[in-house]
Formats: structure tokens, sequence, C-alpha cells
């Protein structure tokens, strides 16, 4: 079955032709979500976005034009790009709980103590690990960003994130 068959089949309202297509597709959008939420959501998380993805290619199937698109990948793909962005967004909305609430002056007191022993750590690693670390793991920001704002390869932040954490963890190790 081609896609082109199988998009004017689900416009008949064929479920086995959409199957057709999250079985030909699972995999390629499933890539594509992991790479854009893969450290910031749980699984559970990414696979309601690829669940999303092909709702939304059954709710929106009418407006696909066979004659002009006949290839439904790259119409998948923007579907998945565009979910993972709003689930993104939603992860940014969520407001965390004011900290007051739920501790005591004790437990507030202990956490600065861990939050400014976790910084003089931090800071005693290399500058380029550092900014990378704080970029990714502060500031949410993906692999891609850091590699774009930096203007180095992709590969070279992956290095020093691993880098990173494995020189934190030793420094953390040795203050315990």
């Amino acid at each position: 079955m081609t896609d082109k068959l199988a998009v004017e089949q689900i416009k008949q309202g064929d479920y086995q032709a959409l199957e057709f297509l999250i079985n030909k597709y699972n995999h390629y959008i499933s890539v594509i979500l992991l790479n854009i939420l893969g450290g910031l959501m749980e699984k559970e998380d990414v696979q309601e976005a690829l669940n999303d993805v092909f709702l939304l290619l059954w709710r929106n199937i009418d407006k696909i034009d066979t004659q002009n698109y006949p290839d439904i990948k790259s119409y998948l793909a923007q579907i998945a790009k565009n979910t993972a962005k709003t689930k993104l967004r939603s992860l940014k909305q969520t407001l965390p709980l004011k900290e007051e609430i739920l501790t005591n002056k004790d437990d507030e007191i202990e956490r600065s103590n861990t939050r400014e022993w976790l910084t003089s750590c931090i800071k005693q690693l290399g500058k380029p690990e550092q900014i990378v670390l704080v970029k990714y793991y502060y500031q949410g920001k993906s692999i891609k960003e850091i590699s774009q704002e930096e203007q180095i390869p992709e590969a070279t932040v992956k290095t020093r994130l691993r880098r990173g954490k494995a020189h934190l963890k030793s420094l953390l190790a040795k203050g315990e």
C-alpha cells in the first residue's frame, strides 16, 4: 500500500490504513519526538505525544491534498515537531509549588547548603563543562540549542556533558 492510497482510505474512515501508517512511521516519529523531548519528559509522555501525532493525522486527514503532497512522511514530521513544542510549552508553564508551604525552616537551610555545595562543585569544573551543564540541566536547553548558541558541534556538547557529569560526580563523592 502506498502512503497516498492509505491517506485516501483513511479519508473514507479505514482504521486499517491508519494502522498501516502507524506501523510504517512509528519509529521515525518516535525519533523526532525523542530528539526534542528525550531528556525532559518521561517515556510515557513521549508515548502520549506519539499517540497525539497519529490522532491529529486522523482528525485532520481531510486537509491533506494527496495530489500535491503524495508523501505523508514530511507532514507527520511537522505534526510531531509541533506536538513536541506544545508539550515543552506546557512543561514550562507548570509552576512549582512554593517551597515554604511544603517545608520547614530546617529543610530550607539544608537545601540552601546543598545548593551552595553543588554550586561550588560546579565552579571547580572547566568553563566549557560549566556552561554546557548549566544550560542543559538548569536552563532546560536542548543539545541542539546549546550547540547553536556556543557554536560547537552537537557531539562536542554531548562529550562535555558526559565529562562534566563524570567530573561532578567524582567531586560530589569526595565531599560526602
